[in-house]
């Protein structure tokens, strides 16, 4: 993916900062863009910490959660000593998701 500008998507940053001084939204577009979209995608969620679920979710052994972390699938699971490992929720030789989403 080739690193876009504010200015490459069309903002006018001085506005954007207008509107949320005066507590408006961000532009109509931002909530539909694709680009914007996969702008979000690879400067916010592919280069932060993002929440996943809170810890009640998989405290015990066995606890198992499954969510989206931007376009990544991922699987948290408590093991039986009590400690959180997370995955990708991929089978790397087929490609299938290895665990089902929890309620």
């Amino acid at each position: 993916m080739s690193a876009k500008t504010a200015e490459a998507l069309g903002f006018d940053i001085a506005e954007i900062e207008d509107r949320i001084a005066n507590n408006w939204s961000l532009p109509t577009r931002c909530y539909w863009d694709q680009d914007i979209f996969d702008f979000d995608l690879e400067a916010i969620f592919a280069r932060r910490w993002q929440f996943f679920c809170p810890v009640h979710k998989v405290m015990k052994p066995g606890d198992v959660a499954v969510r989206q972390v931007g376009r990544y699938p991922v699987v948290v699971t408590c093991d039986r000593n009590g400690r959180l490992q997370g995955f990708l929720n991929i089978c790397r030789h087929r490609g299938y998701t290895v665990a089902e989403r929890d309620q």
